[in-house]
């Protein structure tokens, strides 16, 4: 899914959504990962790869950063990560859209092996046009009391308010990006990640960050809302 907050602009919101197998080729096992863009510029965004080795291509593929769910923006459950393979993909997908609002739904329990004890693990990502603003709520029920993390990848330097990240850049004109959530609910950490490969050089600068929302205390269901803008 793409969309935009206003046509024929790169003002306001860009959002792209994917929710495809986790088998196909030149995968990272990111079903249901989504990225976001603000006047044209990234905020929330997908990594990209490092220059291809042999590695990349052998058994050892999945153990490469780039390559895992925990570094797209997406759920780690219980310390588990999404699986490769084919029988490995968002179900229930359902989008729709109108001059109001573009939003996407899927179930993301069914990208994770068992030991995750994903029963149920509803998305949407929607665009709100009227409102100016991403929003992404998360609804889920495990079969067992697990930690949970979200993690939410950005070139911009993230700032915690207690609630509230504020993703901000050095770029003269660029409007710093704030994403609201629970903090009653969800601690907040941050991963700075240096980069050594020259073209993710090229793409974001020096570094990345993976800012993850943790679970206070093993949960077995939920229901969180996100909110940027």
């Amino acid at each position: 899914m793409t969309a935009r907050e206003k046509a024929g602009t790169t003002d306001g919101f860009y959002l792209a959504v994917q929710a495809a197998s986790n088998g196909r080729s030149h995968g990272h096992c990111d079903s249901g990962s989504f990225i976001v863009f603000h006047d044209g510029e990234p905020v929330i965004i997908d990594p990209g790869v490092e220059a291809y080795t042999a590695k990349t291509f052998s058994a050892e593929r999945y153990s490469i950063w780039t390559m895992q769910s925990a570094y797209h923006n997406l759920p780690t459950i219980g310390g588990v990560m999404q699986h490769d393979g084919s029988s490995y993909a968002a179900t229930d997908i359902k989008y729709a859209t109108t001059d109001l609002a573009a939003r996407i739904t899927m179930n993301l329990a069914t990208t994770y092996p068992p030991e995750a004890g994903a029963k149920r693990w509803m998305r949407e990502v929607a665009l709100d046009r009227k409102a100016g603003m991403v929003r992404v709520t998360e609804e889920f029920e495990l079969t067992k009391s697990a930690p949970v993390a979200l993690s939410f990848m950005s070139s911009r330097m993230p700032a915690d308010g207690k609630g509230e990240i504020a993703f901000r850049t050095e770029k003269t004109g660029v409007k710093d990006v704030r994403l609201k959530y629970d903090a009653a609910t969800l601690r907040f950490n941050v991963e700075k990640i240096e980069l050594a490969d020259p073209g993710m050089q090229r793409s974001w600068g020096p570094a990345l960050y993976r800012v993850q929302l943790k679970t206070l205390s093993d949960v077995v269901a939920g229901r969180w809302v996100f909110e940027i803008r």
